[in-house]
């Protein structure tokens, strides 16, 4: 089950670079929006679910819960979507390969034990992957495009370290709140931080001219990616345990390359068709030996 969920996510998050790369508003007005819908999508699932009925969270377990909405939900959010906007998707989304190795190496560090050979194997596959799928990246972008890929790589790095660090937080939240709950408080934290950053950089008066094509692209970013997607991670990590839940996961890519590709016609060379297999097959090592 653990296994189907993080495939669940996988899947979401490859199909919802549709609506990111159609949208012509920018991605740091456009997350103004996919916050708020993804937190009333949460709520719902809460309310559905039942969940609200728990016991009182420690101050330890709200700040976990805290410092992965603000990691995950506003800053690698932000930095990524830039990087899709400025660089394309085949080469923002693979990039940020980095992510399941430095969860593996400093998981393993934080908790006091021994490296998985097989994981450890399957994160550096996903780091291979990702690195064969950016190689070419400068070859395939115009002259006059560089100075955006350069800068879009920069934050898809920057989206990387953000998303380690909140994947961490996720670790050390107890096991006893569900993770709609979890999905929930943490989207609150993160939506908030980052309407104080667009309100401080007087960002908000863009909001009013953002056209309702766009603004229903961002909505459905919203729900799929944030609260559908993120839920069902959370609940794989649970079930699973957060080295193998992220490796499965941050494979998503190889479905991000398959969208752009297909949907976008971005440009395919050997590289990126060797990293895109490469990352699959991360993910078919952990499914078969977790």
């Amino acid at each position: 089950m653990g296994v189907a969920l993080c495939l669940i996510a996988v899947v979401l998050w490859g199909l919802i670079q549709i609506p990111i790369k159609l949208a012509k508003t920018p991605a740091r007005v456009g997350l103004a929006i996919s916050l708020p819908a993804a937190l009333v999508a949460s709520a719902l699932i809460v309310l559905v679910k039942g969940d609200l009925c728990v016991p009182e969270l420690a101050a330890r377990d709200w700040y976990f819960i805290a410092l992965m909405g603000v990691l995950h939900f506003s800053l690698a959010s932000f930095g990524y979507l830039e990087a899709v906007q400025r660089a394309g998707i085949t080469t923002a989304a693979p990039i940020t390969r980095f992510t399941p190795l430095i969860v593996v190496l400093l998981h393993a560090a934080i908790s006091r034990t021994p490296l998985s050979p097989w994981l450890t194997t399957a994160a550096v596959l996903v780091l291979a992957g990702g690195v064969l799928c950016t190689r070419g990246a400068r070859q395939l972008h115009p002259v006059e495009h560089y100075g955006n890929l350069r800068l879009g790589m920069f934050l898809a790095v920057f989206a990387c370290f953000m998303w380690s660090g909140g994947y961490l937080a996720v670790g050390e939240i107890s096991e006893d709140i569900p993770r709609s709950l979890v999905t929930l408080y943490g989207l609150a934290f993160g939506a908030v931080v980052y309407w104080i950053i667009v309100l401080a950089s007087g960002r908000a008066k863009a909001l009013r001219r953002v056209s309702r094509r766009d603004v229903a692209l961002y909505v459905t970013h919203g729900i799929a990616s944030y609260a559908l997607a993120y839920w069902a991670l959370f609940e794989g990590i649970a079930l699973l345990g957060l080295g193998q839940a992220t490796v499965i996961a941050e494979c998503w890519p190889a479905a991000a390359v398959v969208v752009g590709i297909a949907v976008f016609r971005e440009p395919m060379n050997l590289q990126k068709f060797l990293g895109t297999l490469v990352m699959i097959g991360s993910a078919i090592l952990v499914i078969v030996l977790s």
